[in-house]
C-alpha cells in the first residue's frame, strides 16, 4: 500500500531538513511525500526543490501564502495514496513510525484510521502526550462513536480527571487516516476560529470512520517553539473562539449528535483557561479592568448555559476550584486564580 505525507511549508528553513529526512528515511518505503510551500520566503522552496531532484518520491508544489489549512488543502488534492499523514515542517517522525502503523492497517484491514501518541519537543525537555492509557482497538462502531469521534467535541465523565487532554485527540498529525476518509475533511483558516481548526477537520474527515486503532507509542515530535501564534496577545481570540464553537455546535445540530453535547459544554467551560491566560497577556491590561473582563466571559449567554452542565467532581482539584467559580460567577476569585496560574506558567 502506497502512503502519501502531506507536509505544509512556510519560512521553516531552520527545520525543515531533519522533517524531511524523518519522512524519506521511514524504514517502509512505499511513500509519496507531497511537500506545499505556501509562499516561503526564506530558504525554504529552494530546499523542498532539492529534495525533489534527488528522491522521485517528492512532489513540491509552490503556491501563494494561504495560511496553513490552505496548505494542507493542496496537499491533500494532490495525493494518490491509499493512506495519508500530515506531518508539521517543523517536527519529525520516528523513523518506524509508517511501518507500525500499516502493520496495523494489514492486521486490521477494516479500520479507517490509525492513531498514536507524540512528545511535545522542548529545548531542554519531552513530554509525552496520551489520548488513552494504553493501546486500544476500537473495531464496533458504536464504540469508536462514543470513545473517540465524541472526544473531539470535548471531554466527558472520567476523562475530566485530565482536562490537559482535551486536544491530544483532535491533531490531525498524530493520524494516518485512510485516503477517501481525508478527502473529506474540512479545512478553516485558523485565523477565523482562533485555534482547533485540526478538530474541525477531523470531524468532517472521521464521521463516516467506523472503526480505528490507538497506539500508546510516542511516534510523533512536535516541536515546541516560542514562535507559536498561542504565545502572543491575541484580541480576536474570543470572537474566534465564539465562531469555533458555533461551528461545532451546528455540526451537533445539522447531524443529530445530540449525545455530544456534553461534550461540547465541557469543551466551552474549560475555554476559561486559554480565554484567561491570553487577556493577561494584553499589555494595556490592568486589575480591575481583568477582573471585569472574565465577569462579562463567564456571564456570557453561551458560557453561563455551557458551565451549568459541567460536572465538577471529576475535576483535579485546581481545575475544579476554577470551575467553581465560574459556575458560581465568582469573577473576582476567578481573576486572581487565574493570575496565580500565569504566575506559575
Amino acid at each position: 500500500m502506497k502512503i502519501s505525507v502531506v507536509v505544509p511549508v512556510y519560512n521553516a528553513g531552520k527545520y525543515l531538513a531533519e522533517c524531511v529526512d524523518s519522512i524519506l528515511n521511514q524504514t517502509y518505503k512505499d511513500i509519496e511525500l507531497i511537500l506545499v510551500d505556501d509562499g516561503s520566503i526564506d530558504g525554504s522552496p529552494q530546499i523542498c526543490d532539492n529534495y525533489a531532484k534527488t528522491d522521485e518520491r517528492v512532489k513540491v508544489i509552490h503556491k501563494s501564502n494561504g495560511g496553513v489549512s490552505s496548505a494542507r488543502q493542496t496537499g491533500i488534492e494532490n495525493i494518490s495514496g491509499d493512506y495519508v499523514l500530515f506531518v508539521d515542517s517543523d517536527d519529525w517522525l520516528d523513523l518506524d513510525t509508517v511501518k507500525i502503523c500499516c502493520e496495523q492497517v494489514c492486521k486490521y484491514p477494516e479500520i479507517g484510521c490509525v492513531m498514536f501518541s507524540y512528545c511535545r519537543e522542548f529545548p531542554d525537555k519531552s513530554l509525552c502526550n496520551h489520548v488513552f492509557d494504553g493501546d486500544r482497538i476500537f473495531l464496533e462502531n458504536e464504540e469508536f462513536k462514543t470513545k473517540v469521534y465524541r472526544r473531539l467535541f470535548g471531554l466527558n465523565n472520567s476523562e475530566l480527571n485530565h482536562p490537559e487532554r482535551l486536544e491530544n485527540l483532535t491533531t490531525c498529525w498524530m493520524k494516518l487516516y485512510r485516503a477517501d476518509l481525508a478527502k473529506q475533511g474540512k479545512f478553516i483558516d485558523i485565523n477565523e476560529i482562533g485555534s482547533c481548526e485540526d478538530g474541525i477537520y477531523n470531524i468532517y474527515a472521521l464521521r463516516n470512520c467506523k472503526s480505528a486503532v490507538y497506539l500508546d507509542k510516542p511516534l510523533y515530535h512536535y516541536r515546541k517553539l516560542d514562535t507559536s501564534l498561542s504565545n502572543g496577545y491575541r484580541l480576536e481570540l474570543p470572537r474566534q473562539w465564539n465562531k469555533l464553537f458555533g461551528i461545532f455546535q451546528n455540526f451537533i445540530d445539522e447531524n443529530n449528535l445530540a449525545e455530544f453535547q456534553e461534550a461540547l459544554n465541557n469543551r466551552i467551560s474549560l475555554s476559561i483557561i486559554g480565554i484567561g491566560l491570553n487577556e493577561l497577556t494584553n499589555p494595556e491590561e490592568r486589575d480591575i479592568s481583568f477582573a471585569k473582563y472574565m465577569k462579562n466571559y463567564i456571564g456570557g449567554r453561551q458560557y453561563r448555559n455551557a458551565v451549568s452542565t459541567l460536572d465538577l467532581k471529576a475535576l483535579p482539584i485546581d481545575w475544579k476550584v476554577l470551575l467553581f467559580c465560574c459556575k458560581h460567577r465568582l469573577s473576582f476569585l476567578l481573576a486572581i486564580i487565574l493570575k496565580l496560574i500565569k504566575l506559575i506558567k
